[in-house]
This record gives structure tokens, sequence and C-alpha cells, in this order.
């Protein structure tokens, strides 16, 4: 918690002097450039150091003393290219400068407001740390320093692909810090970082989601093992569906859309060498009520009796050597063509061929349906003129 209000106060700096600066077009450097905010810490009487002016701070002081009473440099990366990307997502300044006030940490802290800033853990290797706003809108996720590296390599790409694909269903990135405790800090060791981005909720925080999967295209570990658990709190992966495919049933525009989506994503993915990114899918069952139009970000199966939202995440992950080596060991005893881990060539395609099977409509539906049934005509009048035919 200590390093997420830390984080948020480190953000909302950040985002406080991006906004001091006239808005203008993005120049090269605005994409390496970097700011460094240099947290002093008031450790006692004689360190000689000024108390943080704000509250905030002030208890960031407090906490420090936890953390070996050092200081801390937070480094704020490309602050007007994601000031671009905020606007572009359509997070207004002032609404993120709010979402960003450590006070509603505090709350959570030290008042015990249900209503702050909640954390999880990542059920994958990773064991990331994800906080999450108080409107779930907001999310904060700790990363490793190799895919720091890679969003920040992909960064200038990555905002002219948002720009072209209004619609795109990439992870929303809207911030990319690092925190420098320059104390020994247990487990860590001296002068030890924590790397984190801010995005956006893939899943639309002011609709509930009854059901959620994750799903790859891989099959090596994709099952959820999760007997007995709510629907609601377990998220499916790609072998807890049928293998027969046509589980989202969706009007046949609509997955024409997303297929190019999905294409369009993936594409771009390959291109920076990333792979075991997941289309995450949530579900919500409509009520009596209903909806005549689908909200904005959702799709009505064909049915009417549920809304899709789709997003992909984890698009973080480079092929690099260590991944290398992951693949020739894990192919050594399963079937290569089966894991997550492949080189971004062969997972994009096994992706978009996955999500274009689990994702069907009507139309198609009938089309294969029709089509089956010819297949079958076919086979039994060829059975019968075998018969006829033999002596």
């Amino acid at each position: 918690w200590s390093r997420v209000l830390t984080l948020l106060y480190a953000a909302h700096m950040s985002a406080v002097q991006a906004e001091l600066v006239p808005f203008r077009a993005l120049r090269t450097d605005d994409f390496s450039h970097s700011d460094e905010l240099l947290l002093p810490w008031s450790t006692s009487k004689g360190a000689g150091r000024e108390r943080p002016a704000s509250e905030a701070a002030a208890h960031l002081a407090e906490i420090s003393k936890d953390l070996g009473g050092g200081g801390l440099v937070a480094t704020c990366y490309a602050p007007q290219v994601f000031r671009r990307l905020r606007g572009l997502f359509g997070v207004e300044a002032e609404s993120f400068l709010e979402c960003t006030r450590p006070e509603n940490l505090i709350k959570q802290l030290f008042i015990g407001d249900p209503a702050g800033w909640t954390a999880t853990v990542t059920e994958g290797k990773s064991g990331s740390v994800f906080w999450q706003s108080p409107e779930s809108n907001l999310l904060v996720k700790s990363v490793p320093r190799s895919e720091l590296r890679t969003l920040l390599s992909m960064l200038p790409d990555y905002c002219q692909h948002m720009e072209n694909e209004r619609g795109s269903l990439l992870c929303k990135f809207v911030g990319c810090f690092t925190l420098r405790f320059l104390a020994s800090l247990p487990g860590l060791g001296s002068d030890s970082h924590v790397d984190f981005v801010v995005m956006l909720n893939a899943l639309p925080a002011d609709l509930p989601m009854h059901s959620r999967f994750d799903l790859k295209g891989s099959t090596v570990g994709r099952t959820a093992h999760a007997e007995g658990a709510a629907p609601a709190d377990v998220v499916r992966k790609d072998l807890d569906l049928p293998e027969t495919g046509g589980v989202f049933c969706i009007p046949a525009a609509a997955r024409r859309t997303l297929l190019l989506l999905v294409e369009a994503d993936s594409l771009f993915l390959e291109r920076h060498g990333v792979m075991d990114y997941s289309l995450l899918v949530g579900v919500h069952e409509i009520s009596s009520h209903g909806w005549d139009e689908a909200p904005a970000g959702t799709v009505k199966s064909s049915c009417g009796t549920r809304l899709y939202c789709f997003g992909i995440i984890d698009v973080l992950s480079a092929f690099d050597m260590t991944r290398r080596l992951e693949s020739f060991v894990k192919g050594l005893k399963h079937n290569k063509r089966e894991l997550s881990c492949v080189n971004p060539e062969d997972y994009g395609s096994r992706f978009r061929n996955r999500i274009a099977n689990l994702l069907t409509s009507r139309e198609s539906a009938e089309h294969s349906e029709k089509a089956q049934r010819r297949r079958a005509l076919s086979l039994c009048e060829d059975s019968e003129f075998v018969v006829l035919d033999t002596p």
C-alpha cells in the first residue's frame, strides 16, 4: 500500500506538470523524455529536510520510516505522450487528477473507507499486483523491467496504432512509472526499484460481469481449476470452453468488425515481438428490463440475453531469450504448437484462428449447418452408389 500511495502521488504530480505545458503536437523527443520527482522524507528533526506540504505527502513521510527512512525518486516516463493518450481515450484531465489523489488511498489506510483502492495479486507466474481505483475504471499494475522496456520501445507505434484504430481492443495505457527507493528495502536490496503501468479497465466499470474468460488459443495449462466457485469469481480459460467453438453468438456485422480489430491488434503485437496476450471476454446476463441498444463498449448477443465486452490484455510479454528458453524446455514435454510461449508469428496466427472459431453469428451458424447437411447428403449418396455398384 505504501508503494501505490507513493505512485499515486507521483502520477498526480506528473499529470499536474504535464497539464501546465500548452497543448501542442507531439515531438520525437517526447517519447524518450522522462521527469524525475525527488520525494524527500522527513525522518528526524535533524535531517535538515522540510516536511512535504500536502497531507498526502506528510503521510508519505511517515510511511517512509517503515521503508528504511531513505528518499525516493519517481521517474515519470513520456508524460506528454501519456497526456495525449489519456485525451485520446476520453479521460479528462480533471478526472485523472481526482482519481490519482493520494488522499483517496489514505482514506483506505487510515480511516478504513471501503470505497478506497483495492489490491489483488495476479494468478500468473509474474505475481504482479493490481490496484483498482474506487470507481474501478483505473488500474495500477506492477510489471517486470522487461515489460516496462517493451512498452517504452513500442510507444511511438502504439500511439499511432491507437490513433488509427479507434476501436482497438488493446490495453489502454495512461501512465508509466518507476519508483526507486534510495534506502535498502527487505527482499529488494539497495537502490531497489519497482516499475508500474497505469491503464484503463478493459471491462466497463459500471456493468457487473456474471462470467469472464481469458482466451489465448493455447491448451497447455489453460483451465481455471475452480470447482465450486461462483461463476463471477472465476476467470475461465481455453480448456473450459467447448472444442467445437461457436461459444459467443453475435450479429454478423459485429463479428466482422471484431475479427478485423483482433487481426489489426494482433499483427501490431507481432511486429513488436509480443506474445502470450489474451482476449478478455466479460459476459453480462441481461435482466428482464434489458436494453434496446447495447451500451457503449459492449456487443449484444444474437439472442438478446447477454452483453459481451472484449479486450486484449497482457500485451507486454516479448519473445526474448528467457521466453525462447522456456519455449524450448516446455516443448520437450508438450506439443510445442499448443504452448502459450511460442514465437509471435505462430502465436498471432493461432490466436486469430481460435477467436474466429469462438465468435459465431446466426448467419454463419446457419451456413455451417447447411454445409454439414450437404456434406452428409453427399456422403450418403456416395455410399449408396458404392453399395449398388458392388457385385
